[in-house]
């Protein structure tokens, strides 16, 4: 992750292998380094999320769980997951998400509360998949 808020220029990279993070203050590769736990309030967001628990699957997963019983509709080029009246799922009550044709995969998400207000937006401008790293590279 390449981050535009709060810390400009910071990149972070976390392995499920290793339950590690390392994060780079100044952007990759540039000295100096962090090796921190996703739990660390350093790199938690400003609600609670924790790296770990912010990968695709987990994104999809809660999308799904507030789906149902809920309303899905298309708004121009943006997927819009609202869950029923009062529900929410991890505080969001609306996903709003815009997909990759090439990969289905989704490279805009923003995150909304009961009232509407922003809770997060991610845009994901240079995903790419199936990125290896040196086995030492968390250590």
């Amino acid at each position: 992750m390449d981050f535009v808020r709060p810390h400009a220029g910071a990149t972070l990279i976390y392995s499920p292998e290793t339950q590690a993070a390392r994060v780079w203050p100044f952007g990759f590769p540039r000295f100096p380094s962090l090796a921190l736990d996703p739990g660390n309030p350093m790199i938690r967001g400003p609600h609670g999320h924790r790296v770990d628990q912010s990968d695709l699957g987990m994104l999809l997963r809660n999308v799904r769980a507030l789906g149902k019983g809920g309303v899905m509709r298309i708004d121009g080029a943006h997927l819009v997951v609202e869950g029923a009246s009062g529900r929410t799922v991890a505080g969001v009550h609306r996903y709003r998400l815009r997909f990759d044709p090439a990969t289905a995969l989704p490279v805009e998400v923003s995150s909304e509360d009961e009232f509407g207000a922003l809770i997060e937006s991610v845009k994901m401008d240079d995903l790419r998949i199936d990125i290896t790293f040196p086995q030492d590279f968390f250590v």
